[in-house]
């Protein structure tokens, strides 16, 4: 089976909060955060990413 996940960074509440997830196939969050600005958001987003990604056993669990 083929994990699909995806980074998603939308304009959270208050005047400058940003919230990032990580969702797989059909947009179940599997790690979610928030941080201050834009760009820092989208850094800890793909991070998150990047870290599921690099340990495959972790990757299949969430996938169950």
């Amino acid at each position: 089976m083929l994990l699909m996940l995806e980074v998603i960074v939308v304009k959270g509440r208050g005047r400058s909060r940003w919230e990032w997830r990580v969702v797989d196939s059909s947009g179940k969050a599997i790690m979610s955060g928030w941080q201050l600005s834009r760009p820092g958001a989208k850094y800890q987003g793909e991070r998150a990413l990047f870290l599921l990604l690099a340990n495959p056993k972790r990757s299949n669990e969430a996938a169950d």
